[in-house]
């Protein structure tokens, strides 16, 4: 370990090499030796985000459309928290030239593609029968554990991978060097920016087999909410899920229950067109009962 400040145990240092001083040492060179590596193991901890209350799998690993690095941000709407990647600008750059994308949606999209990448895609070349067994275990077992690991873990593999994440207005681009031949591995996977509200979405491409296509929380509940609505109107069967609501509310959701099983089994997949959100369904009066009709105003025809 290249020692920092050695003039503390009476060294000093020219370029590379360390050699006794000329000076008394005023600690120790053990206790020396040992914060030195407390001192390490603190900035590999912080870089990892394992002190971190909600740490930033891609910070410092990913780019906008331009190029530009993109770093966290978070926001807060009453007690829930929004986890934001924003393009880094200049004071003298637009704002509006910005691209603030939800974290939680590329950072799955990441481990997803990666972790396909080592399961389909990623074959050894040129390599001895042993060696080719023994990569591709070791892909299938990164392919396996990669995503149930936690942040800081996964962000570790990462780094150790020297992976970057370039975000491009058709598809996320993603580098890495998992061997140590360094030979660079590349995965793209086809996404669309979708507008919802007054922010953008990543939705995945209908052809896109790179990554796990992933439901949307809050339309799977609306369709439970929808079926419970029905249900309770309709026998007046007690529920504590949507019992607290006006008639007017209880109508709104029972309607959505009328939709075509195959949008139902959509929203369910996460197959969904990438429009559709639960505040466009629920605030949609005019969702017609016909079946066809349906497919043709959300667009699934």
């Amino acid at each position: 370990m290249l020692l920092k400040n050695p003039i503390y145990i009476g060294k000093v240092r020219h370029k590379n090499r360390v050699y006794d001083g000329e000076h008394q040492a005023i600690i120790e060179e053990d206790v020396f030796e040992r914060v030195q590596t407390t001192l390490a193991k603190n900035c590999l901890d912080k870089t990892l985000g394992k002190r971190a209350k909600n740490p930033s799998l891609l910070a410092g690993m990913i780019t906008d459309p331009e190029g530009r690095k993109m770093s966290p941000a978070a926001g807060k709407k009453g007690s829930k928290r929004y986890s934001y990647y924003a393009t880094r600008i200049s004071p003298n750059q637009d704002s509006a030239s910005k691209w603030r994308l939800p974290a939680g949606d590329i950072d799955r999209f990441v481990i997803d593609a990666i972790a396909h990448h080592f399961r389909t895609d990623a074959q050894p070349e040129e390599a001895c029968p042993n060696e080719l067994a023994e990569k591709r275990k070791r892909y299938k077992n990164w392919a396996t554990i990669l995503p149930g690991l936690t942040v800081p873990e996964k962000r570790k593999l990462l780094i150790e991978w020297n992976t970057n994440v370039e975000l491009r207005k058709q598809e996320i681009g993603i580098s890495l060097q998992p061997d140590p031949d360094g030979a660079v591995q590349s995965i793209s996977v086809e996404v669309k920016l979708v507008r919802r509200g007054n922010e953008l979405k990543l939705a995945l491409s209908p052809d896109s087999k790179s990554a796990k296509r992933i439901a949307d929380p809050s339309l799977l509940k609306l369709m439970a909410q929808a079926f419970a609505a029905r249900e309770h109107l309709i026998d007046d069967a007690e529920s504590e899920f949507v019992g607290r609501y006006s008639k007017e509310h209880l109508s709104k959701l029972a309607r959505l229950s009328y939709l075509a099983p195959d949008i139902v089994s959509a929203i369910i997949n996460g197959c969904q067109p990438p429009q559709i959100s639960a505040r466009q369904l629920l605030r949609n009066g005019n969702i017609p009962f016909d079946w066809a009709e349906q497919r043709k105003q959300l667009g699934f025809a």
